[in-house]
């Protein structure tokens, strides 16, 4: 009552307030004053604000954020002039701030410490060296490419290994990548009916650029607001092993249904992608699946025939639906590797490029003594544009990285460390049901490191996989601690 008398007597008037009350007022006098002169920039400069608040109130929410920011990579905020243009999408600067949120979260004492892995120092090594590569190469463009996506990816293993260690932070993971597919199969279905291309100038040369392409019945136009069909295949990968996990832990069956459903429909615009070498990627993980799986130990080969009915039902589905309002006859050109040259005479295909490329390589790592030719040294002497052209994930690190053999005894390394690391959770795992989600990333990890695929070692795809394999090591820990000795 006495503080509602003297608020009406307005005793407690503006002159009364503190330093920081008079900094805040200011400040909205100010951003006020800027959104009638800069209305669009200003409007992005409080959305960031906003932003960066929540990622210092729940640094989860960075990694919820920029995890569902995927399927939206075409809109991007570019640096363009007559002689340079880059863009990134806004998932990668959200990983990036959500880090750095981390870092201020942790320094404060609100996020629990970092459990470290064997993991950790390999990695780390990675990082440094290649920021190394990118001082040596006399390609600085395409080595400072290389370096900028690395470090806003690597800021996905960061946050998913920082924010999780338990068996339901693993299980959250999970489900929120089956979404993130869900949702972009809703916004590839969207770029069935149409399109949308804006540039939005915020300086001189700085845009945001938002890219929603219409599809128009070939590959090529399959982009939506993802960016391209590589790009959809490797969402709907992961999507996949995540809804598999998830469909061989549930209890209802009203839930393994909707999930089953959402894989058939999900692999439905996989298959759409064209992209030959994700689908072996696919089906090796498939088999890791199958064969790890201790629930289907005596039931695999009736899993396999569920598994290839259901390819073949979404396969003549998507075949009606393309002969019914598009064209089949890429489908087919890509299927015989002849997809470049339908309906012409000139006989090209990417399977030959990829073997080009690889051949290329090798003689340049072995002119080089096999110390490689710096980041972007030797794929630069083929195509201008290799430096997002690798043949495949392993090549990525010869190539890319920069430095030849040494490179791959990296590689090694972390692979060695990952591999004992995913064993002994395997082995040691108290919980059957916490097993199929470690399974789970043992599969995608296969899917993802195939030799036939051509992945990069710098794209958030491997990062993200990286990050699942700790969190799962890391809730085995947790599962032996937390449960009681025996005896």
């Amino acid at each position: 009552m006495e503080f509602f008398l003297c608020r009406k007597s307005g005793t407690h008037s503006w002159f009364n307030w503190t330093w920081n009350q008079w900094l805040g007022g200011i400040f909205l006098v100010f951003l006020g004053c800027l959104n009638l002169i800069w209305p669009f920039p200003t409007l992005i400069l409080i959305a960031s604000l906003l932003v960066l608040v929540l990622f210092l109130i729940s640094p989860y929410i960075a990694l919820v954020i920029a995890t569902l920011l995927i399927i939206v990579e075409s809109f991007s905020l570019a640096y363009l002039s007559a002689e340079y243009g880059v863009g990134y999408g806004l998932s990668h600067y959200a990983a990036l701030i959500g880090v750095l949120c981390w870092g201020v979260a942790r320094l404060a004492g609100v996020t629990p410490p970092y459990q470290s892995t064997t993991l950790d120092l390999p990695l780390a090594v990675l990082y440094v060296t290649c920021v190394i590569g990118l001082l040596w190469t006399p390609y600085l463009q395409d080595g400072f490419n290389i370096v900028f996506s690395f470090t806003m990816s690597a800021s996905f293993y960061v946050l998913i290994s920082a924010l999780n260690s338990t068996p339901k932070h693993l299980e959250n993971l999970f489900w929120l990548w089956f979404v993130l597919g869900i949702i972009t199969v809703i916004t590839v279905f969207a770029s069935f009916f149409f399109g949308f291309y804006k540039l939005y100038r915020l300086s001189d040369y700085f845009f945001f650029v938002v890219n929603f392409t219409q599809f128009k019945g070939n590959r090529e136009s399959l982009r939506a607001a993802v960016g391209g069909p590589k790009a959809i295949a490797c969402i709907l990968n992961m999507a996949i092993f995540c809804g598999l996990s998830l469909l061989c832990t549930r209890v209802r069956r009203s839930s393994e249904v909707l999930i089953y459903l959402g894989l058939l429909v999900i692999l439905f615009f996989h298959i759409l992608t064209l992209s030959r070498y994700e689908t072996m990627g696919l089906l090796l993980g498939w088999f890791t699946f199958a064969s790890l799986n201790p629930q289907w130990r005596n039931q695999r080969m009736r899993k396999h025939v569920l598994m290839v009915a259901s390819y073949v039902i979404v396969f003549l589905a998507l075949l009606f639906m393309l002969n019914s309002f598009y064209s089949s006859k890429e489908l087919f050109a890509r299927l015989i590797g002849q997809e470049q040259t339908a309906g012409t005479t000139y006989r090209f295909s990417g399977t030959q490029s990829r073997w080009d490329h690889i051949v290329y390589a090798l003689y340049g790592i072995w002119e080089t003594g096999g110390l490689g030719g710096g980041t972007g040294g030797i794929m630069r002497g083929m195509d201008p544009s290799a430096w997002i052209d690798s043949p495949s994930f392993y090549f990525s690190f010869l190539t890319d990285h920069g430095y030849g053999i040494l490179s791959l005894l990296l590689m090694g390394w972390i692979m060695i460390n990952l591999i004992i690391e995913l064993r002994w959770a395997l082995r040691n795992c108290p919980d059957p049901r916490f097993k199929i989600f470690i399974i789970g990333v043992c599969s995608a990890l296969m899917m993802f490191g195939t030799p036939f695929g051509d992945q990069f070692f710098y794209i958030y795809e491997m990062w993200v996989l990286l990050g699942f394999a700790v969190v799962a090591v890391k809730g085995v820990r947790f599962l032996l601690e937390s449960s009681p000795p025996p005896g």
